[in-house]
């Protein structure tokens, strides 16, 4: 077999594994949108079912031989780039992914699922403890995940790694203060200003039906494809793919309260436009995936 019949066999085996991941992820759309109140607990048990079984894939022994094989050869350096990119991110990932037993998988994402089941009823009933017995659990198995990767250095560097590659926490802290130093700033500045700004114009009621054509009117006007997408309704806002040509944003509406909806919407909208921009012909693969969530946010 030549290196591009390789490559293309761990490309069909991670566009495949694409499809569960997808599926998974219109399960936990479902979930925030519209789930029956009694069919949490089972709505876990399914998402848990498709953990175990893409990590079984991500984890395949005999596509860790073909990455390494791969990495090893021509292609991985003299392919094209995309070619090349994906040999190098999915070997790293198949190298990280191993290291995770699929019991410590599974239980988070049980856990993940159960959480935000809690979360929602703990933020009807202005209640924290009906989410404080999650989010330990989440916690202490995240605490697990970066025990098993960390090498001997940081546990939080080891989970930071998964979503802006290469990142340190002492690089993001000295970030974060500049801003937190540049933010205080400005605050004073429009609290000493003579005209600070009034919050009137937020404070009047909006319709719901109304700020519903709103939101899709401002996503419409940059650029969002409703015939590759679609703008839902929910509690915490968030953006999920579903497919290549499926990516669906969803947004909170508060009658009292305007700039819910319209912050959220734009921000959500953002995420939809970096996903619908993306190659759909290496959905699945590394140059059809988001760079990084700090590039994303």
């Amino acid at each position: 077999m030549t290196d591009e019949q390789t490559f293309q066999q761990v490309a069909d085996h991670f566009r495949e594994t694409a499809l569960l991941e997808a599926t998974s992820a219109m399960l936990e759309w479902d979930e925030r949108t519209g789930l029956p109140t009694r069919a949490g607990a089972y709505r876990a048990e399914q998402i848990t079912l498709l953990s175990g079984m893409i990590h079984r894939r991500k984890t395949d022994p005999h596509i860790g031989e073909l990455l390494e094989r791969l990495a090893a050869s021509p292609l991985a350096t003299e392919g094209q780039l995309p070619i090349t990119a994906s040999i190098a991110r999915l070997l790293k990932n198949f190298r990280r992914n191993s290291r995770l037993p699929i019991d410590l998988v599974e239980a988070t994402s049980k856990a993940t699922v159960l959480g935000q089941q809690a979360w929602e009823k703990a933020r009807a009933s202005d209640s924290w403890e009906l989410f404080r017995p999650h989010l330990k659990e989440i916690f202490g198995l995240r605490r697990r995940e970066a025990e098993l990767l960390c090498d001997g250095g940081s546990l939080y560097d080891a989970l930071l790694d998964q979503y802006e590659e290469g990142a340190r926490s002492e690089e993001l802290t000295k970030v974060f203060a500049s801003l937190r130093d540049e933010l205080v700033q400005l605050v004073q500045d429009l609290q000493a200003s003579r005209h600070p700004p009034s919050g009137e114009s937020w404070q009047r009621s909006v319709p719901v039906d109304r700020q519903r054509k709103i939101s899709h009117w401002i996503a419409e006007q940059f650029g969002y494809q409703f015939e590759r997408g679609r703008l839902d309704e929910t509690s915490h806002p968030f953006c999920t793919t579903l497919g290549p040509d499926d990516c669906r944003i969803l947004t909170r509406y508060q009658a009292d309260y305007f700039p819910s909806a319209f912050y959220s919407t734009l921000h959500e909208t953002g995420h939809g436009l970096y996903e619908q921009g993306l190659p759909t012909d290496w959905y699945g693969l590394p140059p059809g995936t988001y760079a990084s969530l700090g590039v994303h946010e």
